[in-house]
């Protein structure tokens, strides 16, 4: 499921929650506050600030809207989830909060992103909740293309059951990433490969070799083959003319140029 969400505002239209997995219930945080849902109420309650916390004391006075998950107990989700976060061309202070509950022995992976302009000044303050039953697996994957001028502030507030397990994984070279796909593939494409390669980074971490080079460079050389898979599956599966199809010598020039990953990072 992808929720889509613009300068704060949970945008149905452009979302994507159609075939929910079982067990799976999303919905926006401005409606369940709405209408004084007392689940929704009681969970964000639970996690609660360090004190003195002026970043989530101002997400608390002024949020407007988010996301709310619900993972049933034992459930496992296949599909990773998407909060889609964009900021318009217009300068503005957003003020979002995401409530995320994994039930006890439950399994899920959330994607993260975020992005906006250049060239804008605009704020973001988004607060993620999390509430991680007992024996339950979650990963975070957190995706950052914001413009040049923006602040970007975020806050994690997690309570976390017995013997549960959190991954968190935050990169900033999202946008030099999804710069290098979109050379070659379509806006929706470029997307999901992005997505699905942060997915991977975290997936595979372990086989990770700082000695061999740095980490930024590693999840370009990620990038790169699996731009190379989908424009070899799209070309298995169109119908256009062989001679306008990327042969494997084309795919692989296509993606040979470095960016500068190291000054993204």
């Amino acid at each position: 499921g992808e929720q889509q969400f613009v300068d704060g505002a949970f945008v149905p239209e452009l979302s994507d929650l159609a075939s929910l997995d079982k067990g799976l219930t999303i919905g926006s945080l401005a409606e369940a506050l709405s209408k004084a849902d007392p689940q929704t109420v009681k969970a964000l309650s639970r996690a609660l600030p360090a004190r003195n916390d002026a970043a989530v004391t101002l997400n608390t006075a002024f949020m407007g809207d988010g996301a709310v998950i619900h993972v049933a107990e034992g459930a496992t989700i296949e599909r990773p989830l998407h909060l889609s976060f964009v900021t318009s061309d217009t300068s503005a202070a957003i003020f979002s909060r995401s409530l995320v509950v994994i039930g006890k022995g439950a399994k899920a992976t959330l994607i993260e992103s975020h992005e906006g302009p250049a060239g804008v000044d605009y704020q973001v303050n988004h607060v993620l909740e999390l509430s991680v039953g007992d024996e339950a697996a979650f990963d975070h994957i957190k995706i950052a293309r914001e413009g040049d001028k923006a602040i970007h502030v975020g806050t994690l507030i997690a309570e976390i059951g017995a013997r549960a397990r959190i991954g968190d994984f935050s990169f900033a070279i999202g946008g030099v990433l999804f710069g290098l796909c979109r050379r070659v593939l379509s806006a929706p494409q470029a997307e999901e490969v992005t997505q699905d390669v942060f997915v991977n980074a975290w997936r595979k971490r372990d086989q990770f070799d700082p000695r061999k080079g740095s980490l930024a460079a590693w999840i370009v050389g990620i990038t790169k083959r699996r731009i190379i898979d989908q424009l070899r599956s799209e070309r298995r599966h169109s119908d256009r003319r062989a001679d306008l199809q990327p042969n494997d010598a084309t795919a692989d020039t296509l993606v040979s140029t470095e960016p500068d990953v190291e000054a993204a990072a």
